[in-house]
């Protein structure tokens, strides 16, 4: 918003419409309107991917070309050398791999979007016989549609972000760091469609932040209510209890985000500060899925051994 009206709002243009943004998504959040603008969203961040790949392909036709030894060197296995060997350095690696595609987050909102949006409804109870594993295996396979179609967009994506701003950023010498964050990234379009592609990248890039911070916090709310019943602080089975704690933790949400920003404003280091957090939920992830896996789905429904392997 900063980058569209550019000191509209004077010198502390950033922390104004991130009060401004935490207030509109509270309100989308809390009336129920999300289905809606999730609609116009996934449009325009579907765009702004197919866009960032077209970039990619763009980009061999400037001077930020990447050849077949670039890609190959960056494929080799080695080590800065010591004297060049920071925290922030070290502490980057962990959290790129975090923080990089489908978060810990993400995995576990999914599980929400897959009941709300009626997922395995027509499923029914757990029945002896044939019918249930059958049903309940279709929608297992829709399930893995939709996981195994997200992997191959993120990976695709991922990679040409990485070439954009390995070939763009870092031959420019850009230190992508605090309020200049976006402006800086936008390089990456700009280098390779031209000067026009900033508005482009400012709408696009608003889009996709925003819908992140709308799905990260309604995925978020739940599973902050849902901790609430395992610990049986509210009882599992009262809906208006669940409704009520939801929208209180997304209001909390949302105020804290914009308090923390304030205090920040550095967008890499925040960023950073959270993947380090998903680096240490992953292990927790992969065991309890494991748990789960051997614990408590009905034989009748269990992976196959190359599933459970991966």
């Amino acid at each position: 918003m900063e980058l569209a009206f550019r000191n509209a709002l004077g010198q502390t243009d950033a922390r104004y419409w991130t009060f401004g943004v935490a207030l509109v998504s509270m309100a989308v959040l809390l009336g129920g309107s999300y289905k809606t603008l999730e609609r116009v969203s996934v449009g325009l961040v579907a765009t702004f991917t197919l866009i960032t790949i077209l970039c990619t392909i763009l980009l061999q036709w400037t001077g930020f070309a990447i050849t077949v030894d670039d890609v190959r060197q960056g494929l080799t296995f080695n080590m800065p050398a010591p004297e060049l060997l920071t925290v922030g350095l070290i502490m980057t690696a962990p959290g790129m791999c975090a923080g990089t595609g489908i978060g810990t987050s993400e995995m576990m909102s999914y599980t929400y979007r897959c009941v709300e949006n009626g997922y395995a409804r027509n499923t029914g109870d757990n029945q002896p016989g044939g019918d249930w594993p059958k049903r309940a295996r279709g929608w297992i396979r829709v399930m893995y549609t939709d996981v195994f179609l997200t992997m191959v967009v993120y990976t695709i994506s991922t990679v040409c972000f990485y070439f954009l701003g390995a070939a763009i950023l870092f031959k420019m010498d850009r230190n992508v760091a605090g309020t200049k964050t976006l402006e800086d990234l936008g390089h990456i379009y700009t280098g390779s469609l031209g000067n026009w592609a900033a508005t482009l990248f400012v709408v696009g890039g608003f889009f996709v932040l925003f819908s992140t911070i709308l799905s990260g916090v309604a995925g978020g709310t739940r599973i902050l209510t849902d901790g609430l019943c395992v610990l049986r602080i509210i009882d599992p089975h009262d809906y208006p209890a669940r409704l009520r704690f939801t929208r209180i933790f997304a209001v909390v949400s949302l105020t804290l985000y914009t308090l923390i920003y304030a205090l920040f404003e550095n967008p890499p280091v925040m960023l950073m500060i959270s993947s380090m957090m998903g680096v240490a939920v992953y292990p927790v992830l992969g065991l309890g899925t494991l748990y789960l896996r051997h614990r408590k789905v009905d034989s009748r429904i269990h992976p196959t051994r190359l599933t459970t392997f991966w």
